[in-house]
C-alpha cells in the first residue's frame, strides 16, 4: 500500500502496542491518517520518525501485520513531543500581553516618536534664524536670505533622512520575509518558534518604510516648492503651485514629472548664466530620474495587469526590477535635488 502525501514528506515511522515493546520479529505497522485511508507498512523506526513530525498522534488508530489495533499512545517505546502550551501568565500570576497588543504598542510608539520628531524640526526651523555673523554680519547675505537657505538645507535633509531610513527598511523587511519563509520550507526546529516574532517584525519594517516614504515625499514636494520660487517669475515657466500641485493629478503627473524637474534644471542654469554666476546646476540628473520612474511605474502596471494573484504579483520578476529602478530613482532624485538646491542657494547668496 502506498504511503500518503504526508508520509512522504516527513519519513517514516516505529512503535509497538501495549504489553508488546519494539522487537525485530514484529517490524511492520500500520496506521490510519486523517482522511480514514490506511498507510504502511512502516517500520518502527519511520512509525517514530512520524510521531516526532506530529503526524502520528497519541490517540492515532495503530494497526500490527498480525491485526492487533490500539491507539498510539499505548505503544510501549514509541515516544511523543509535548507541546506546552503557551500560557497567559508570568511566573508571579500578572497577565501576559498579547502579540496584537504588542504589535500595537510598539507602532504607537514609534509611530509617536517620529510625530514628535518632526513637530519638533519645524518649530526649530521656524526659530527666528540668529543675527547674521562672520561673512552675514559684513552685509553680504541679508539675514532674510540666510532663513531661506537654512530652509532649503533643511528641507534637503529631512528628505534623505527618509528616503536613505525607508531603502533600508524595506531591505530589512525582505530580509526578515525570506527568512521567515526558510524556516518554514526547511522545517528549522530551533526557529520554528520565532517564525511569527519574524514575521511580526518583517510587517514592522513594512509598515515604517511605507511612513517614511510618505513623510519623504512630503518633504520632496516642500523642496520642489521653495526651489521654484527662488526663479524670478519672467524666467520661470510656471509657477510654484502649479509645479507641485499638477504632480499630484492622476495620469498626468506622468507628463508633469518632466516639466517640473528637467524644466526647473533648465530654468535654474539660465538664470545662473543671466546673474553671472558660474555654478551649473548637473541636467543630467533630472532626466534619468524621470526615466527610471516611468519605467518602474510602467512594470508595476504591466505586472498588475497581466497577472493574478497577490502573493505571485510580489514574487514576479516584473515588480522585482521595478523596485530595483524605485530605488536607484530615489537615489538620483536625492543627486538632482542636491544638485539644483546648490544653485539656488549660490544664487541667493549673489543677491
Amino acid at each position: 500500500m502506498k504511503l500518503g502525501v504526508s508520509s512522504f514528506f516527513l519519513g517514516g515511522i516505529g512503535l509497538t502496542f501495549t504489553p508488546f515493546s519494539i522487537v525485530k520479529s514484529m517490524p511492520n505497522f500500520y496506521f490510519t491518517d486523517a482522511d480514514g485511508s490506511k498507510q504502511g507498512p512502516l517500520t518502527p523506526e519511520q512509525l517514530q520518525a512520524l510521531a516526532d513530525r506530529e503526524i502520528i498522534k497519541p490517540d492515532t488508530l495503530i494497526e500490527t501485520e498480525t491485526g492487533k489495533q490500539g491507539k498510539a499512545k499505548q505503544i510501549r517505546g514509541l515516544k511523543f513531543e509535548t507541546a506546552t502550551p503557551p500560557s497567559s501568565t508570568d511566573n508571579f500570576g500578572t497577565k501576559k500581553p498579547s502579540n496584537a497588543n504588542v504589535a500595537a504598542g510598539v507602532i504607537k510608539t514609534v509611530f509617536t516618536f517620529l510625530i514628535n520628531l518632526i513637530v519638533a524640526a519645524f518649530k526649530k526651523l521656524n526659530t527666528p534664524a540668529p543675527p547674521p555673523t562672520g561673512s552675514y554680519g559684513e552685509g553680504k547675505i541679508p539675514h532674510e536670505t540666510a532663513n531661506i537657505i537654512r530652509k532649503l538645507n533643511f528641507y534637503f535633509r529631512m528628505l534623505c533622512w527618509c528616503v536613505w531610513i525607508g531603502i533600508v527598511l524595506i531591505g530589512l523587511s525582505n530580509l526578515l520575509q525570506k527568512m521567515a519563509f526558510e524556516i518554514w520550507v526547511r522545517h528549522i526546529k530551533f526557529l520554528q518558534p520565532m517564525e511569527g516574532t519574524i514575521q511580526f517584525f518583517a510587517g514592522v519594517a513594512l509598515f515604517f518604510a511605507v511612513i517614511a516614504g510618505f513623510v519623504g515625499a512630503i518633504f520632496g514636494l516642500m523642496l520642489l516648492y521653495r526651489l521654484w520660487k527662488v526663479l524670478p517669475e519672467d524666467i520661470a515657466r510656471t509657477t510654484p503651485t502649479k509645479a507641485v500641485g499638477l504632480l499630484l493629478v492622476p495620469v498626468f503627473f506622468v507628463y508633469w514629472l518632466f516639466v517640473a524637474i528637467i524644466g526647473l534644471t533648465d530654468d535654474m542654469n539660465k538664470t545662473l548664466r543671466q546673474r553671472g554666476i558660474q555654478y551649473r546646476a548637473n541636467e543630467v540628473w533630472g532626466m534619468v530620474f524621470c526615466i527610471l520612474f516611468t519605467n518602474s511605474l510602467a512594470l508595476y502596471c504591466y505586472a498588475a495587469w497581466t497577472i493574478e494573484g497577490t502573493t505571485v504579483f510580489w514574487e514576479s520578476s516584473l515588480v522585482f526590477w521595478a523596485v530595483v529602478f524605485d530605488i536607484v530613482s530615489l537615489i538620483v532624485l536625492l543627486a538632482f535635488f542636491k544638485s539644483v538646491k546648490n544653485g539656488a542657494v549660490a544664487l541667493l547668496e549673489r543677491g
